[in-house]
């Protein structure tokens, strides 16, 4: 559940509100303005369940920095760089929330200032109004 998602893992996942849109296939957030995000796959899976009002969530090892615009990227600006050796853990701010990837590599070269934060949309995990995932 959402509450398990945000207490557990190092570091937890990140979770965001918005609407998921049946019609379109679309997740818009409730805090980020011009980010829509294709849902069509787990909108299939959970046989539209995950339509309405939702949480999405995604695990930290499951985002990946990009200094271009591209499918499923979001907009971000860099705010720290933490690199833990075999790990370097990026925290961007997306909209009024912070986002957080974990990349696997050793001294990741990571530009300060803006870039985007692209994910598969096969890693969103959905939560419904009462913090149960929709599967």
């Amino acid at each position: 559940n959402a509450v398990a998602a945000r207490c557990l893992g190092g570091p937890p996942m990140n979770l965001r509100p918005g609407h998921v849109y049946a019609a379109s296939h679309v997740f818009v957030p409730d805090d980020v303005d011009g980010v829509v995000v294709d849902m069509a796959a787990l909108l299939e899976s959970s046989g539209g369940r995950a339509a309405g009002a939702r949480t999405m969530g995604i695990r930290p090892e499951h985002v990946a920095l990009s200094e271009t615009a591209g499918d499923h990227a979001i907009p971000g600006e860099v705010m720290v760089v933490q690199n833990l050796g075999a790990e370097t853990l990026v925290t961007a701010r997306v909209g009024p929330r912070l986002v957080v990837a974990r990349l696997f590599t050793d001294n990741a070269a990571v530009p300060p200032g803006a870039l985007w934060l692209r994910f598969d949309p096969a890693h969103l995990h959905a939560f419904d109004a009462d913090g149960q995932r929709i599967e």
